[in-house]
């Protein structure tokens, strides 16, 4: 099994139900970020960007282990590590939102 293909992105619309959610690039839910009730809704809207970057977040981290391992059998190019490493650095960023 697969999960549902990207991009995800967040809902955090309050449209009568005030739970952030993550929806699938045809609206459909992915998931739901839902609290126990110690957590604020602003953690709650922060959690469900971290998970709405999940299936980017993937693609970046296996180019990266693919690249990162074609240019160590090259020969370790320093400039083609780091072009890969401000890539990975990039989705970092947006899973943690900035």
């Amino acid at each position: 099994m697969t999960h549902t293909p990207g991009p995800w992105h967040e809902n955090t619309r309050e449209t009568g139900d005030i739970t952030p959610r993550v929806e699938d690039s045809s609206g459909k839910s992915v998931a739901l970020a839902i609290g126990d009730g110690t957590r604020s809704h602003a953690e709650g809207i922060a959690n469900a960007k971290l998970m709405a970057t999940a299936p980017a977040l993937l693609d970046v981290a296996l180019d990266a282990a693919i690249e990162i391992s074609r240019t160590i059998e090259r020969g370790a190019d320093e400039e083609e590590l780091m072009a890969t490493l401000k890539k990975l650095n990039a989705a970092i960023a947006k899973a943690k939102g900035q």
